[in-house]
């Protein structure tokens, strides 16, 4: 199940990743198609060009070779002309070493043998077999009603030799002494085909040779061709005239009978078309074997994709939850706060009223007010005095922080001199400061300082600041408390001791309430750690802050910064 908000409803978050996750799935599959429509493309493209260079090298090659053959058909159709007597039996061995001659500058050496107007072969050279006679060849009856000098290239046969498939090429001799009617050349199928095995590189191919008619003289690799035969005028019908040299898309080949793609090129003043052809089921294997590697990668990419998309929502879930998690504890944190301070003030308030009547009792006891008391006595409920007096500031302290954090806390701004208030609370605290040994030095500004702001408030961060000062203040020291206006316009007030000072580490603990550090002279000093809380509240409270610097055994010093104005912080920062 997907992770929803207590609403029942998928947060936007994750309803942001889930279409992230779809734009990055539909881009994978996008790019994926893309390519395997830019592979298919680039193989078509690729198969189509090789093809093209495949006839051009076939046509080059191909008619060399026959053109050769006739060349040394001429030749020897010119030599029997050339005799004018009847010759004598070596006449033809110079007939063979013309013709070996003639072979030394052929690629390809081919036999010739001579035939008379019978059919019947003329022994010569190292042809001596006796008994071949052709008289019902192709090529012997395709040259019968031809005038001399007529070139026929036959259908392929198999030499008796050797046995090995050659395209026979044929010539009607002139007439001669030698009673030769037909002189036959054989261009051997075998190195010629292996001269192309390797031209075709995209996919296994096929190249060969076609006579005009649509007859299959060469191919390789050799699949049914014995006799095979192309219907030219059917692919007229379809592809229209075939020129010099094209590209046939889509071609049934009648000898596989697949679908081929083929490229074909006339060989100049001769009636042959050599040909070069890629199976599209082959081309197509290729493209599957790059499809499958294309689809194989969008589909892990998918996989991330989606694991990728699983975990940001998981996380994205988590961090609701916990986010609800916090909130609620944030809720019952503040209700426990809540009830803190409700607890708080409805104790003070009811401490208030039995310590008055105590402290109230007790300075009528020490005043003597209904008679002498024995010294003793009297020491003791000084000492009760005292205890009440600490417990009722302490009640006074609690009181004023539940206030604060209640935002209970009136504040009753209006045009102050703050050192006014700085002098009195020195003047205050002086018996103090005496009773420990410390003087107390008040340094004005310059120039007179007027600011808007709450002067009880102000005069309780001087009580406990300037308290702290002379308490905190080695015997014999000083303290100092200095007020200006900044550069920035802000009210500045110092309070300086020559106290023990503060640890590095120390410097923000002390403003936690109630902190108060083992072994140190401020634990020694009995005090209930609440002074500089409340202070820093009241502060805070009034738009400012405050800071503290402090070397062990140089004292500190304490900055208040104040607005000019009350509220005024606020104002610039809306």
């Amino acid at each position: 199940m997907a992770p929803s908000t207590p609403s029942g409803r998928l947060s936007s978050p994750i309803v942001a990743v889930a279409a992230f996750a779809v734009m990055v799935l539909a881009s994978i599959w996008g790019i994926a198609f893309w390519l395997v429509a830019s592979n298919r493309a680039d193989v078509l493209r690729t198969a189509h060009a090789e093809l093209l260079g495949a006839q051009n090298v076939l046509a080059a090659q191909i008619g060399r070779t026959v053109e050769s053959a006739q060349t040394l058909l001429h030749s020897v159709d010119s030599w029997l002309s050339d005799q004018s007597d009847v010759p004598e039996a070596g006449d033809l061995a110079g007939l063979a070493r013309h013709i070996d001659r003639m072979q030394l500058r052929h690629e390809f050496p081919v036999n010739v043998r001579l035939f008379n107007a019978a059919g019947d072969m003329i022994p010569f050279g190292r042809f001596t077999e006796a008994g071949i006679n052709i008289a019902d060849r192709e090529y012997v009856l395709a040259l019968a009603d031809q005038a001399p000098g007529s070139i026929h290239i036959g259908l392929p046969i198999v030499t008796r030799n050797n046995a090995t498939r050659a395209v026979p090429i044929a010539m009607k001799a002139a007439p001669n002494l030698l009673g030769i009617a037909i002189i036959l050349t054989a261009i051997p199928v075998g190195p010629l085909a292996q001269t192309f095995k390797d031209l075709l590189v995209t996919a296994p191919g096929a190249v060969g040779l076609i006579r005009d008619d649509g007859y299959i003289l060469l191919r390789n690799p050799e699949i049914g061709t014995s006799g095979a035969r192309i219907d030219i005028p059917a692919l007229e019908a379809v592809y229209g005239p075939l020129g010099s040299f094209g590209l046939l898309d889509g071609m049934v080949a009648q000898t596989s009978r697949m679908s081929v793609v083929l490229a074909y090129k006339k060989l100049p003043l001769q009636p042959l078309y050599v040909f070069a052809s890629f199976s599209i089921r082959d081309l197509e294997a290729k493209l599957a074997i790059q499809t499958r590697t294309t689809i194989t990668i969008a589909a892990m990419a998918t996989v991330v994709a989606f694991l990728m998309a699983g975990l940001i929502a998981w996380l994205l879930h988590r961090r609701d939850r916990e986010a609800a998690q916090i909130k609620e504890a944030l809720i019952q944190a503040e209700e426990a706060n809540h009830a803190k301070r409700d607890f708080l003030a409805n104790v003070s308030h009811e401490l208030r009223t039995p310590l008055n009547a105590i402290i109230g009792f007790s300075e009528m006891v020490v005043m003597q007010t209904f008679g002498p008391l024995q010294d003793r006595y009297r020491g003791y409920v000084g000492d009760v005095l005292t205890a009440g007096r600490h417990l009722l500031s302490v009640v006074d302290q609690l009181l004023d922080m539940a206030a604060i954090e209640a935002r209970r806390m009136v504040l009753k701004p209006e045009l102050m001199d703050p050192g006014a208030v700085v002098r009195e609370i020195a003047e205050m605290m002086k018996p103090i400061a005496a009773a420990r040994g410390v003087s107390i030095h008040v340094r004005p500004p310059k120039e007179p300082v007027v600011t808007v702001n709450d002067p009880h408030a102000l005069r309780q961060i001087l009580v406990n600041l300037l308290g702290n000062a002379v308490k905190f203040c080695r015997p014999g020291g000083a303290t100092e408390v200095s007020w200006q206006r900044a550069a920035d316009g802000v009210v500045e007030i110092e309070v300086a001791d020559e106290g023990e000072g503060i640890q590095a580490e120390d410097l923000e603990s002390i403003f936690e309430p109630f902190w108060r550090k083992e072994g140190s002279y401020i634990r020694r000093q009995n005090g209930t750690g609440l002074g500089l809380s409340l202070t820093r509240q009241l502060i805070e409270r009034l738009d400012g802050t405050i800071a503290v610097e402090s070397q062990p055994e140089q004292g500190s010093r304490f900055t208040v910064r104040l607005p000019e104005r009350l509220g005024e912080a606020k104002k610039r920062a809306a």
